[in-house]
């Protein structure tokens, strides 16, 4: 929550130690979501862009890194979310009217989940790493492999199955890494 005497452009920064791990600015523009998916749109949330009027504000991260603006041979976006990060402590900073304001925020477990810190650990890494490839991925066979990893590790809170881990492994032999 925040509150602006007087419209400003908004920045919030989300940090995990000194690493961003998501930005967003009231110049924002929303991705485009695909009508044609095989769920219910109810079940995509649109990003929004933090408020920049006069006012009381309230923005909600989705706990997520930024996902990658990718694209399918033919032009058309591929819908994919980045990986969500691991229970812990983040800075968030906003920056508003060329002031900048820093408070901690603590991530904590659903207390129904049953997965260990390792699978969380075991199921972040991997999915950090296939976003970290997907940049060298753009229009080749491997992009889809890549995608597939951040799907199969963002619909559980488990440890990767072995086939993410083997697809992941011939992404990054076919782009040399």
């Amino acid at each position: 929550n925040y509150y602006l005497a007087e419209a400003a452009p908004v920045t919030i920064e989300i940090f995990s130690g000194r690493q961003l791990v998501r930005r967003f600015s009231s110049d924002d523009q929303p991705r485009s979501i695909e009508t044609d998916l095989q769920i219910a749109d109810f079940w995509i949330r649109p990003d929004r862009a933090p408020g920049a009027t006069q006012g009381m504000h309230r923005f909600v991260w989705d706990l997520h890194y930024a996902a990658p603006s990718l694209a399918r041979r033919g032009g058309e976006e591929m819908p994919l979310q980045g990986p969500q990060v691991l229970p812990g402590t983040y800075q968030v900073r906003l920056t508003a009217g060329g002031k900048q304001f820093t408070q901690p925020v603590t991530v904590a477990l659903d207390p129904r989940v049953t997965a260990t810190p390792d699978e969380l650990t075991k199921q972040f890494t991997l999915a950090k790493r296939a976003l970290d490839l997907m940049s060298k991925a753009q229009g080749t066979p491997s992009l889809m492999k890549l995608a597939v990893i951040l799907s199969v590790t963002g619909s559980a809170d488990r440890t990767p199955p072995a086939t993410a881990y083997a697809l992941y492994d011939e992404a990054a032999k076919e782009l040399g890494q």
